[in-house]
């Protein structure tokens, strides 16, 4: 009774990413068979960090998935998209994506979450704390003029509190110097060249948060012999999918295209460094 009838037309809702090979948003939902491989005890695999914390089922792979159907198969299906409940179930996802990968049938709750997400901020508004973290290039981009004064206003109490981060937390400290500005002022390597032409694909973690990284795997792959070009002001749209701030999230996704086309069209490889910022463009 979960499932949609095969006789009953399939609602059509207006959806922001492309779920056409999925064939529509609910049969993405519907993809999850109750096999109950996401209620696993912690150590016994990644999915699904929620219900290994709390044991609920709503906060399973499979609660979710079940909820997402339940209410996509209801009367008006584009009101499930601004639900409170479904916006309940899914607030414990830290958008992992181990359902991706762990679930017999890949059901992928995270972009889900994404998608209603988007849809529950044009209902209800997009609160402060999401827009705040999901526009994390943006902030970080005017944090670097006083890099030591953001990263301790970032991490008093009252901004945690404003911005939902746990007490305990320690909020990670911008750089004193972005990559870009080391990138530009760097002494090049003497082996850059002598195997042709790469790409950094310098995301927004590495050029604020964690620069130190990139610098090291420039130094690396000069001595390796490559001569890199490493565009500056891309981001990776990483922050925005997991807030819901889908429509900002294809702008940014679009000027990094732009900016990294003509060096794929010309057979250059594109190096990424941070492993959520680059899957995004093939997954999302």
């Amino acid at each position: 009774d979960l499932r949609i009838h095969a006789t009953r037309p399939v609602p059509e809702i207006d959806t922001i990413l492309d779920w056409s090979s999925e064939q529509g948003l609910l049969r993405a939902a519907e993809r999850c068979n109750g096999a109950g491989a996401c209620r696993k005890s912690p150590g016994r695999g990644t999915m699904c960090p929620s219900y290994m914390a709390t044991g609920e089922e709503l906060h399973s792979t499979r609660g979710r998935a079940n909820l997402f159907r339940h209410l996509l198969s209801a009367e008006d299906p584009s009101a499930a998209l601004s639900s409170d409940e479904l916006h309940e179930a899914l607030e414990l996802c830290l958008s992992c994506k181990g359902c991706a990968s762990e679930c017999p049938s890949s059901v992928d709750i995270a972009r889900m979450k994404a998608e209603f997400l988007q849809h529950h901020h044009d209902a209800h508004g997009t609160p402060l704390p999401s827009y705040v973290l999901g526009q994390f290039g943006k902030f970080a981009a005017l944090a670097r003029f006083t890099p030591g004064l953001a990263s301790a206003v970032s991490n008093t109490g009252l901004a945690k509190k404003v911005l939902h981060v746990d007490p305990r937390r320690k909020v990670p400290a911008f750089a004193d110097q972005t990559f870009s500005a080391w990138f530009r002022r760097h002494e090049v390597h003497p082996n850059a060249g002598e195997r042709g032409e790469a790409v950094l694909f310098v995301d927004e973690f590495t050029e604020y948060t964690d620069p130190a990284v990139g610098i090291a795997a420039t130094e690396f792959l000069e001595a390796a012999g490559y001569r890199l070009a490493a565009p500056s002001g891309l981001d990776s749209a990483r922050t925005q999918i997991s807030k819901g701030l889908l429509r900002k999230a294809r702008a940014a996704f679009e000027r990094a295209i732009t900016v990294l086309h003509p060096h794929a069209s010309a057979g250059l490889p594109i190096i990424g460094l941070e492993p959520s910022a680059i899957l995004g463009f093939r997954d999302e």
